[in-house]
């Protein structure tokens, strides 16, 4: 004997795995974040003799694309919580595909650098708005794999992504590697686009504030937890920035 909601049950069954593709599309979008982040370390040395400015000089364009990214992380997932998650991805990836092409096409340090900035801050709003939706399209039960699979595309990237913009941009020139970037984002963007149209709507997930989001700042034990990791990142970053 059926159950009176199993028809319910299986509608959402079924809304849930046609919504799973869109969280790997997500993934995609991160993969081509990771790897913007982390592919000028390939590409140093073309950047700094092309451009006319030192190693030390070129290895900033990481820093302000990872400040921007850090700082603006939380201010702008706070100021676009009434956006809808999709909406925020899909508008944020589209400013990250346009900051990739104005890499491309800069023809000097300084706007590189601006360039650079639009990218982190847009990176910054596609993150958390990818994982919010994501856990907006998963089950209950599957919402910790659902995050996993987003961040996924981060992790990957360092194996993959970072190796292959740099082959592109030894094999053409470093403008060929933010093309790369500019090219997966788009792809994802679109992909987006397409299958987000088609699906059906997600249950809303409520959005902290600027406050809720800084309040882990205030608690020294989290802090202290945390300082590891920072360290670890400070350190392995610094390096992998300059390895060429």
């Amino acid at each position: 004997m059926n159950r009176p909601d199993s028809g319910a049950g299986a509608a959402f069954a079924g809304a849930a795995s046609a919504r799973s593709p869109l969280i790997w599309l997500l993934a995609v979008g991160t993969f081509a974040v990771g790897t913007d982040n982390l592919v000028i370390a390939g590409i140093l040395p073309l950047l700094s003799n092309d451009l006319g400015v030192g190693v030390d000089s070129a290895g900033l364009l990481v820093t302000a694309y990872a400040l921007a990214y850090g700082v603006g992380s939380p201010f702008l997932a706070a100021f676009t919580g009434r956006i809808s998650r999709y909406r925020a991805s899909v508008w944020a990836i589209g400013v990250f595909v346009l900051a990739n092409l104005l890499c491309a096409a800069a023809p000097s340090y300084g706007l590189l650098f601006g360039a650079r900035v639009l990218a982190g801050l847009s990176a910054a709003l596609y993150t958390p708005a990818a994982y919010a939706l994501a856990v907006s399209l998963a089950p209950p039960e599957r919402r910790g794999r659902a995050i996993s699979t987003v961040l996924m595309g981060i992790s990957t990237s360092t194996l993959f992504g970072v190796p292959l913009g740099t082959l592109i941009g030894h094999r053409t020139n470093w403008h060929g590697t933010f093309l790369f970037v500019a090219a997966l984002s788009a792809l994802a963007m679109a992909a987006l686009i397409r299958m987000g149209r088609t699906l059906p709507p997600a249950p809303p997930v409520p959005a902290a504030s600027l406050i809720e989001r800084l309040a882990p700042l205030a608690r020294p034990m989290l802090l202290l937890t945390l300082l590891p990791g920072f360290f670890w990142m400070i350190g392995g970053i610094a390096v992998f920035t300059y390895i060429t």
